[in-house]
C-alpha cells in the first residue's frame, strides 16, 4: 500500500488530471457517440470518495428514486471539470417561463421525444440483421417471448443506472466502477466497453462484406480476368474496401462531421424492415413459403439454440453505455422522465425487431442465414427495393464504423501516452492498428451472427446487464434477498449464467 500523505496524493492526482485534460483536449474532441470517461481510472484520489456517504445517499434518495420533474442545472461535462463533450446539455435558464423552456421541435436537445430518438438510435443497429436467424433457432413464439424479455430487462437495467446516477452522483460507467469497486474493477469495466465497441466494428466489416461481395459477383459474372478474381475474393475485396474507404474515414480527428449517422441508421433499419415485411407478405400471398408446424417452428426446446439466440437478442438491445449522456441531456432530468424515455425507446426497438425477426423467418424459414441480407443475394440487382435497402445499409455501416473505432483509439492513446505531446504519426499508427485488427477478425469469422453471439454473451452481457445490477447492489444497504435488491441480484446472476452458457454454446458451435 502506498504510504504517501493525502497532500502528496492530492498533488499527484491534480498533475495526472491536468495532463489528462490537456491530452484529451489535444484530440479535438467533437464526438457524437460513446466517449470513455477515463479520468476516474487515471486519478486514484477522486475515486476514494467515502462509500458510506454514497450509502447514506442511497438510503435517503434511492428508496424509490422517482422524484417529480423539477428544474435542474446539468453538469457541464461527463468528465467532472474535464473534457467538454458534445453530449453536454446547456444550463437551464431558471428565469425563463415554462413556455420558453418548452422544446420547440421534435428533436430539441433535452426533450422527451428527442431523448427517445437518441436512445432508440443507440439501440437499433446491425444486430437486427441476425434476428431472423435467431428466430429460426428458437421458433416464432419463443423468439417473440425472449425478445420481449430482453426489452423488459433492458428497461430495468437502465432504471438501475439512473438510480446509481441520482444517488451517488456517478456520471459514467467508469466512475461508478472505480468509486464502488476500486481501480482494478474500473479497468475491467473499460476493457469490456472497448471490446464491445471493437467487436461492433468487426461486425460492421462483416456486414459490409456480405452486401458488396454479391454485388461484385454479379458485376463480374462470367469474367476470369485478374481484376474480377481480386474483386470477387472476399478477403481481398474487404482489404481493398477497408483500406480505400473505411480507413480514411477513421482518420478524422473530429467526429462532428458524422453527427447525422443516427438519423441514417434508424432510417436504414426501418426501410430494411419494411422491405423484408413487404417481400415476406408477398411470398406468403403467393404460396411460396411453408406453414406453421411444418416449415415454421413455434418453439424449439434445444438449449444450445436458445442460448445462442439469447446472446443475439442481448446484443440487439445494448444501449446502456449511452444512458448517462442521454440522461444528462434530458430537460428536467429525473428518474421518472428517464424511465419513460427508456420504456418508449425499448418499445420502439422491440416493435422494429419483432417485425424483422418474424417476417424474415416467415419468408425464408429453415434457410434463414446468419445475416438476412445473404438471403437476398439472388434478388440483386433485379429487385430495386432490396438493392436500395442494401446500399442504404452499406452507407450507414460505413459512416457508423468510425464511431466505434474512436473509443478504442482514444482509450489506447490516453492510457499509453498520457502527458505525451500530440502526434499525427501516433494517431495514424493507432488508427491503422485498430482498423487492421478489426479487418483481420472480420475476415476470419465465419459469419456476422457469430460476432453477435460472442459479443452478446461476453462484453455486452457484462456491461449492459451485470454491471448495472452490481452497481445497485453495492450502493444499496441491506441483504441481497431484500425486496429492493433481489431483482438486481437476479439480474447479475441471470446475466452471468446466460453469458457463460451462450458463450460456451457459441464457441462449441464453431467446431
Amino acid at each position: 500500500m502506498d504510504q504517501r500523505s493525502p497532500t502528496e496524493w492530492s498533488h499527484r492526482d491534480r498533475s495526472i488530471r491536468h495532463a489528462y485534460e490537456a491530452h484529451a483536449n489535444d484530440l479535438s474532441l467533437q464526438f457524437h457517440g460513446y466517449l470513455p470517461d477515463l479520468a476516474p481510472i487515471l486519478t486514484p484520489l477522486r475515486r476514494t470518495r467515502s462509500l458510506s456517504h454514497i450509502h447514506r445517499l442511497s438510503v435517503d434518495s434511492l428508496e424509490d428514486a422517482l422524484p417529480s420533474p423539477a428544474p435542474c442545472v446539468i453538469e457541464k461535462s461527463p468528465i467532472e471539470d474535464g473534457v467538454k463533450s458534445v453530449d453536454t446539455a446547456p444550463l437551464i435558464d431558471k428565469s425563463a417561463t415554462k413556455e420558453e423552456r418548452k422544446p420547440k421541435s421534435f428533436y430539441d436537445a433535452g426533450s422527451i421525444k428527442g431523448s427517445v430518438f437518441n436512445l432508440a438510435s443507440a439501440t437499433l443497429g446491425a444486430g437486427a440483421l441476425s434476428l431472423p436467424y435467431a428466430f429460426s433457432e428458437t421458433g416464432l413464439l419463443l423468439g417473440i417471448i425472449l425478445l420481449f424479455c430482453a426489452a423488459v430487462i433492458t428497461v430495468y437495467s437502465i432504471v438501475l443506472l439512473i438510480k446509481v446516477r441520482d444517488s451517488g452522483g456517478l456520471k459514467s460507467y467508469e466512475e461508478a466502477a472505480v468509486a464502488l469497486f476500486g481501480h482494478n474493477f474500473g479497468i475491467i469495466c473499460e476493457v469490456n466497453i472497448v471490446i464491445f465497441c471493437f467487436g461492433t466494428a468487426v461486425a460492421y466489416i462483416v456486414a459490409i462484406g456480405d452486401i458488396i461481395i454479391p454485388i461484385a459477383d454479379k458485376v463480374f459474372e462470367g469474367s476470369d480476368s485478374l481484376v474480377a478474381t481480386v474483386l470477387t475474393t472476399r478477403p481481398l475485396l474487404l482489404t481493398i474496401y477497408t483500406t480505400l474507404i473505411i480507413l480514411p474515414l477513421c482518420m478524422l480527428e473530429s467526429m462532428n462531421s458524422l453527427r447525422f449517422t443516427s438519423f441514417m441508421g434508424v432510417a436504414s433499419i426501418i426501410f430494411l424492415v419494411i422491405t423484408v415485411l413487404t417481400r415476406s407478405i408477398q411470398a406468403i400471398s403467393e404460396g411460396r413459403v411453408g406453414s406453421v408446424g411444418t416449415d415454421w417452428l413455434l418453439f424449439n426446446p434445444d438449449l444450445g439454440s436458445i442460448a445462442r439466440s439469447l446472446s443475439i437478442f442481448i446484443f440487439a438491445f445494448s444501449c446502456q453505455t449511452n444512458v448517462f449522456s442521454v440522461y444528462q441531456d434530458l430537460m428536467y432530468p429525473s428518474a421518472r422522465r428517464m424511465t419513460k424515455v427508456a420504456r418508449r425507446a425499448s418499445g420502439i426497438s422491440l416493435f422494429v425487431y419483432v417485425g424483422m425477426g418474424v417476417f424474415g423467418y416467415l419468408m425464408f424459414n429453415k434457410s434463414t442465414q446468419g445475416n438476412i441480407l445473404d438471403n437476398f443475394k439472388g434478388d440483386i440487382p433485379s429487385d430495386l427495393m432490396v438493392m436500395f435497402a442494401e446500399i442504404a445499409m452499406v452507407f450507414t455501416l460505413l459512416l457508423a464504423f468510425p464511431l466505434n473505432i474512436f473509443p478504442c483509439r482514444y482509450t489506447i492513446d490516453i492510457m499509453l501516452f498520457l502527458g505525451k505531446p500530440p502526434s499525427r504519426i501516433r494517431f495514424i499508427l493507432l488508427t491503422v492498428l485498430v482498423v487492421g485488427a478489426a479487418l483481420a477478425l472480420a475476415i476470419a469469422v465465419p459469419g456476422i451472427n457469430v460476432v453477435f453471439e460472442l459479443l452478446g454473451g461476453t462484453s455486452s452481457a457484462f456491461v449492459c446487464f451485470i454491471l448495472p445490477g452490481l452497481f445497485y447492489l453495492r450502493l444499496r444497504k441491506g441483504p441481497w434477498y431484500s425486496r429492493q435488491k433481489l431483482p438486481a441480484f437476479c439480474l447479475v446472476v441471470g446475466g452471468s449464467f446466460l453469458g457463460i452458457l451462450s458463450t460456451t454454446f457459441s464457441v462449441l458451435n464453431l467446431f
